[in-house]
């Protein structure tokens, strides 16, 4: 036997399973692979939905799927749903190719979980030198275990804390006006109730919540006050309810809007505004500003105190409101030095 080139063997050899048919040719026949058919989309979305609306591993967290055939279709050329399952590109990968086995019973396991639709989501942060956060353009950190931005109630908060030494874990939680909530992360695990008209979107590293300009999530006030600084604020009629970037090892962008009764707290990419209607600035705002990620407030409290509060909430640094009055003999809250009746009393 010689001459023999890929793709061929001889006449008579036995024709294996998945070879549409043997073409003849002079003294060789040459084998012809049946043509593999896409997965249909419907029946795609069905395996998908079958896995709670992610990968059917419980060890993984993706939600980019590839299905995987559990019985080879090269040997059986079907599309079978009992015989397929959602999987992850890199568990995949792993099935075929992995240095630990995974075993069909192991797969068909996952497969058989039974589950609901998981509206559930992980937000990992890769330990950098430090941890901080990125509010519009001040970045705060709390070295000694981390840092609580602020606390307005149990579903309008931003904080994170370090675990054994440099593990960056979020914690936060937005709400509607009415306070029913729409996201809250316990150390980087997401938990939504995104429904229309609220959307979640995800990418590993990012995850952005917006819905559209309405009351129920920013009320009028709060937001006709912060376009006096930033008109294009919304401009396209969504509101950013949340957006969460991980930037650099350690460095998280946080933007969003966080709503309790009589406070808005507002984080754009230029500044983390505090917004009240009664507040004795005329513009019923204020804003922090900085240069970027090196402009830190560095928090030193313990974690149980926020960094900033409104009212008369207890924070390192209070914002003043209608239920804070300033007497005239204070000094001002526009930081002229002046005594607030020769200023803005």
């Amino acid at each position: 036997m010689q001459g023999r080139g890929a793709g061929q063997r001889e006449t008579g050899a036995m024709r294996p399973t998945g070879i549409d048919r043997l073409v003849p040719l002079g003294c060789y026949t040459l084998d012809v692979a049946r043509q593999r058919t896409n997965v249909p989309p419907k029946l795609k979305q069905r395996l998908v939905d079958e896995a709670g609306g992610k990968y059917a591993n419980p060890g993984c967290a993706s939600y980019r799927t590839h299905i995987h055939h559990i019985k080879e279709w090269a040997v059986y050329a079907t599309h079978d749903a009992k015989h397929m399952v959602a999987i992850c590109p890199t568990c995949h990968d792993a099935v075929h190719h992995g240095p630990l086995v995974i075993e069909d019973e192991t797969i068909r396991r996952w497969k058989r979980a039974p589950r609901t639709k998981l509206q559930r989501d992980h937000v990992y942060v890769e330990p950098g030198e430090s941890s901080k956060l990125l509010l519009g353009s001040i970045a705060i950190t709390g070295q000694t275990g981390g840092v609580s931005a602020f606390d307005l109630g149990p579903s309008t908060r931003l904080s994170f804390r370090i675990a054994d030494a440099d593990i960056m874990l979020m914690n936060m939680a937005i709400s509607t006006t009415a306070g029913s909530e729409v996201l809250r992360v316990v150390d980087g695990h997401v938990r939504h109730q995104a429904e229309e008209p609220v959307r979640y979107e995800r990418v590993p590293g990012h995850v952005r919540v917006t819905a559209p300009i309405s009351n129920d999530f920013m009320p009028d006030w709060a937001l006709s006050r912060l376009r006096r600084q930033e008109p294009n604020f919304a401009s396209d009629g969504t509101l950013p309810l949340l957006d969460v970037e991980v930037m650099e090892p350690g460095l998280v962008r946080v933007q969003g809007i966080w709503n309790a009764p009589n406070h808005v707290v507002a984080i754009t990419e230029e500044r983390l505004a505090f917004i009240d209607p009664n507040h004795p600035n005329q513009q019923g705002i204020v804003a922090l500003l900085g240069t970027g990620p090196d402009t830190v407030l560095d928090y030193v409290g313990p974690i149980t105190t926020s960094l900033f509060a409104m009212g008369c909430g207890a924070g390192a640094l209070r914002v003043l409101t209608s239920a804070a009055k300033i007497g005239r003999n204070d000094p001002c809250w526009c930081g002229s030095g002046k005594k607030y009746k020769k200023c803005h009393g």
